[in-house]
């Protein structure tokens, strides 16, 4: 007897079982370049039984501005240059995530989000406006600005830039810069960003946006979500300008903080104060924007690639 095959059945067939598979979905933070989350996916890529998907925009046709706001161009600057540009708010690139990801997933996928620096913010707007569609079994963080960026709060102090430009010899410098960065530039940036739901609403820190991230973190407290936070340390700092001291950058990037990853405060990416059940981690590494010899970057420290692994291996129960 001859046996007739249905070639769409069987095609069927194997995308269910594909989409069934555990997936690992990474974010890239602001700036991020595709390369950043190598190690990572080597980590997931040579176990078979899971998947690694990227959440960035990646397909520019996809979008159209009215409806995505940045996303083209985010996808543009990943598919030409490898390289994200972030440009929308963290809730807006969550929303573009989803559309390039909702047909390599559904809502039997069992899905550990993690996301670097804005990634990670990107990563928690994803849980928050999708889980209830989607089986996500926890999130892992990487040098998050939860509660902002400690260097934009400090740009807005005139009395740190007054101490640090006071060595200038630049008369105008010294005495109008300070006032002029506090209170003009940085309320310019301030304003702009939330007219054009820019990036930088993100990494303001206020008080607000900390009764935010404090709420989220009880809701992921209460229904017992998992939550892997890593968290960097690094001493050495780099100059804005000859002029600057090591130590007046450090106070600028830190305020009276004295450890510090070149871009973020450890209290800014601090969330054991607020949820006690979450596993937090700090090592000593480069958030990933500059190269500092000798110095691991957070996203390729062997500490962070297990503690990630291991992390992942537990919720997937394999």
């Amino acid at each position: 007897m001859t046996r007739i095959i249905n070639f769409s059945e069987e095609i069927k067939k194997k995308k269910l079982q594909e989409l069934k598979k555990p997936v690992v979905i990474t974010f890239l933070g602001f700036m991020g370049k595709k390369s950043c989350f190598s190690d990572i996916h080597n980590l997931f890529q040579n176990h078979k039984n899971w998947r690694i998907l990227e959440a960035s925009p990646q397909d520019p046709n996809l979008y159209k501005w009215w409806k995505s706001p940045f996303a083209k161009i985010d996808a543009y600057s990943m598919k030409k240059k490898s390289l994200h540009l972030g440009l929308g708010t963290s809730k807006n690139q969550a929303a573009s995530c989803f559309e390039e990801l909702k047909d390599k997933i559904n809502s039997e996928t069992p899905i550990i989000l993690c996301g670097h620096s804005q990634g990670g913010l990107i990563a928690l707007e994803f849980f928050k406006k999708y889980h209830s569609k989607l089986n996500i079994k926890g999130i892992v963080s990487i040098t998050t600005p939860f509660y902002g960026v400690t260097i934009f709060g400090n740009l807005r102090k005139k009395k740190i830039l007054k101490k640090i430009l006071q060595k200038s010899d630049s008369f105008f410098e010294r005495n109008f810069m300070p006032l002029i960065i506090s209170k003009v530039y940085m309320n310019l940036i301030s304003i702009f960003g939330k007219i054009f739901r820019l990036t930088t609403i993100d990494f303001f820190p206020s008080g607000s946006l900390k009764k935010k991230r404090e709420k989220d973190f009880f809701y992921f407290e209460k229904i017992k979500l998992p939550f892997l936070n890593i968290v960097a340390s690094c001493e050495d700092v780099i100059s804005l300008k000859n002029h600057i001291s090591k130590e007046d950058f450090s106070s600028l990037v830190n305020g009276e903080i004295k450890k510090n990853d070149n871009i973020l405060s450890v209290e800014d990416q601090c969330i054991k104060k607020v949820w006690e059940e979450a596993k937090q981690i700090e090592i000593y590494a480069d958030h990933g924007m500059f190269n500092i010899k000798n110095i691991s970057k957070i996203f390729n420290h062997p500490k962070a690639l297990e503690e990630i692994y291991f992390f992942v291996k537990i919720l997937f129960k394999t």
